[in-house]
């Protein structure tokens, strides 16, 4: 009984002898722990699991970057829009100017020298000279069409 206490003993022994030499850290990480009792497929699932959530989580990043792409493309073509219908306002605008000016009979420069307050002698002359230069050109104009 003896004996067989003194190999049980010893065989104890070395087995804690051996782990221990065996406890030093190895350069590779060691595998997860898997439970001998679990069932088979639990790894496999949570593997899978993981998989479809990287990409969903994908997936939803590329339908933001397309959300927003859209949506810049939408504000480029309003920004677009706007600046059209400003430059055919601007058409408008210059073309209503042209037809006024074109209309517009001049103004006579005794006129506006009394619009901006000159004094009424100077006006007085610049009117003078105008009507002189109108009598002469009406006198050209006449001697110029020929008589029949």
């Amino acid at each position: 009984m003896k004996i067989i206490t003194l190999v049980i003993a010893l065989i104890c022994l070395s087995q804690a002898a051996l782990a221990d030499g065996l406890s030093t850290p190895t350069p590779s990480p060691s595998p997860a722990y898997v439970n001998p009792l679990g069932r088979r497929g639990g790894i496999r699932r949570t593997e899978r699991a993981e998989r479809r959530e990287t990409y969903q989580s994908a997936a939803n990043s590329r339908a933001q970057t397309r959300g927003q792409r859209k949506a810049d493309r939408g504000a480029a073509e309003t920004q677009a829009q706007a600046a059209r219908a400003r430059e055919q306002a601007q058409r408008e605008v210059a073309a209503e100017n042209r037809r006024e000016t074109r209309d517009e009979k001049p103004h006579l420069t005794s006129d506006l020298m009394s619009r901006m307050g000159f004094s009424a002698q100077e006006v007085a002359e610049q009117k003078a000279r105008e009507q002189s230069a109108n009598a002469e050109s009406k006198k050209t104009s006449e001697s110029a069409s020929p008589s029949r």
